[in-house]
C-alpha cells in the first residue's frame, strides 16, 4: 500500500540559498518538525547513497540519499520496519522568487498496512510543516 502527497510553496530567496539550506543538515532541526538532529555518516562528496543518522522523538533512524541531483532536487528515505517514506524536495527559481515543492510517498507492508491510514496522517502532518519552516527561516534573514 503506497500513498504520496505533494505540497508547493514559494520563497523570496534565491534557488541557490534555498538549495544552501536544505542540504545544510546540520540545521535541519530548524525546520524538520520533529527533528532533533540530521548527521551525515559518511564522507566525501554527497550524493545517492549517502547515509545520515535522523534523531527524531529520542529515536535514531538510518536515513539514505536516494536521489541526488545538486541545485535542483534530492530525496531522503527512511525504512522503519514495515514503513518506507520518501521525502523528495525539488527546486524551482524565477529571479528572486523560488518555489520548493515536498513530495512525501509512504508505503506500508506487513501488520503495518492495518495501521497506514493513522502513520501517514502523523508522518503528512509533520512534513506539511516543512515548507512554511524553510520560508520563515530564509525569509528572515
Amino acid at each position: 500500500m503506497t500513498s504520496k502527497t505533494v505540497t508547493k510553496l514559494e520563497i523570496q530567496a534565491t534557488s541557490e540559498a534555498v538549495w544552501s539550506y536544505v542540504t545544510d543538515f546540520s540545521k535541519a532541526a530548524q525546520w524538520m518538525t520533529g527533528v532533533q538532529s540530521l548527521v551525515r555518516l559518511d564522507e566525501g562528496d554527497i550524493g545517492r547513497g549517502s547515509h545520515l543518522h535522523l534523531m527524531s522523538g529520542g529515536r535514531l533512524r538510518e536515513v539514505t540519499v536516494s536521489y541526488w541531483q545538486t541545485g535542483k532536487c534530492f530525496a531522503l528515505t527512511a525504512e522503519l520496519g514495515d514503513v518506507r517514506t520518501t521525502f523528495t524536495y525539488r527546486i524551482e527559481n524565477v529571479a528572486e522568487i523560488s518555489s520548493l515543492e515536498l513530495s512525501i510517498e509512504c508505503s506500508f507492508s506487513g501488520l503495518k498496512q492495518f495501521l497506514a491510514p493513522l502513520i501517514r496522517w502523523l508522518i503528512h502532518r509533520r512534513g506539511a510543516k516543512q515548507l512554511p519552516n524553510v520560508k520563515s527561516q530564509l525569509e528572515r534573514l
